[in-house]
């Protein structure tokens, strides 16, 4: 290949990369102080009345695990706290979701 297509080549890269770079939305667009959200693996458990279904199905149940340790751990204590148990159903959950989430999603009982 000749100098001179060298040449070329890399002008079309670098005015290939500059179009690229101006019709980027992110940066055409100040993103500062914008949440755009988590992305997070939807998933669901179901509680049946013969499980253990008090704080210590959450170390037991595989699909709870996909959860942050900490969300779980504040979870844990809020049911042994309440002394509460999950109500038998199926529940939908993601993996981002934050404790507050999962006390609103989940249904329990005494």
């Amino acid at each position: 290949m000749s100098a001179k297509k060298y040449i070329v080549l890399i002008g079309v890269l670098v005015l290939l990369f500059v179009v690229f770079k101006l019709l980027s939305p992110f940066d055409s667009v100040n993103m500062e102080g914008v949440d755009i959200g988590e992305i997070g693996k939807e998933f669901a458990i179901t509680v049946k009345t013969t499980d253990i279904r008090d704080f210590n199905y959450l170390n037991s149940n595989e699909h709870i695990q996909l959860l942050s340790s900490s969300e779980i751990e504040k979870l844990k204590k809020y049911m042994k706290d309440e002394n509460l148990k999950l109500k038998e159903g199926k529940y939908k959950l993601n993996q981002t979701d934050k404790y507050q989430d999962l006390v609103n999603k989940l249904e329990f009982e005494k």
